[in-house]
């Protein structure tokens, strides 16, 4: 018997990367999957970790995908016409964009706290190209740790990320990214107040606290920042 990796350092905000890993397992298992994600599925077989707390919340599984799916072309899309740039993921979490959209130049940085990284640690190897940051994003000395050449192309995406802070928080990262790193593209996914205050409601973020800024379902903007 497989000795199952533990999931228990995985508390509050952090716990819910377990409900995109598991919308995007159940997804690669369907007959016509919106997104395939074979190591999404290997990764959730692996965790200690009862996932069937979320087997009803098939919306929430449904807007997952779509969402990821989207960020995947559209990172897609910027790679086609930056090959060689730098892509760091903010709340990284256990995140396989990096194997989904690699072109073999690209350079990416992902970004979470010390016990999300650990755990990733289980799953993915680091390379020349794939760097692991163990920090929050709110501590801005992540910042120090993204290597970009003089001019080349950069963009900063945080999924599922920016309705779990504040408007200070998100008004303060977006600064420090505009200070530090412009001009510099930046993808993340927002909703709106109404939409925020119905967390108790939500058919997986529900089972496992009430967020500060909602769910996990929301519509994605890419925003330039600097000339």
């Amino acid at each position: 018997m497989r000795l199952q990796e533990s999931t228990a350092e995985l508390t509050g905000v952090t716990e819910t990367l377990l409900i995109t890993l598991y919308a995007r397992a159940i997804e690669t298992q369907r007959p016509d999957p919106i997104l395939s994600d074979r190591k999404a599925v290997e990764i959730a077989e692996s965790l200690d970790y009862d996932f069937s707390k979320y087997e009803k919340g098939w919306t929430s599984q449904l807007g997952c995908v779509i969402r990821a799916r989207a960020c995947d072309r559209i990172v897609q899309n910027f790679l086609e016409t930056y090959p060689s740039a730098v892509i760091v993921n903010l709340g990284a979490g256990l995140c396989t964009r990096f194997s989904r959209v690699d072109n073999g130049e690209v350079y990416w940085y992902e970004v979470d706290f010390p016990a999300v990284i650990a755990l990733r640690r289980k799953f993915f190897q680091e390379s020349e190209r794939h760097h692991f940051i163990a920090q929050s994003i709110l501590d801005f000395t992540w910042m120090d740790a993204i290597q970009r050449q003089s001019n080349q192309p950069m963009m900063i995406l945080y999924e599922g990320v920016s309705m779990y802070l504040s408007e200070a928080e998100n008004k303060a990262l977006l600064e420090q990214i505009m200070t530090r790193f412009s001009p510099v593209e930046v993808l993340f996914d927002v909703l709106s107040g109404k939409r925020a205050q119905s967390t108790k409601q939500h058919d997986t973020v529900s089972k496992r606290f009430m967020a500060t800024f909602g769910d996990l379902m929301a519509g994605s903007r890419c925003l330039p920042l600097g000339d």
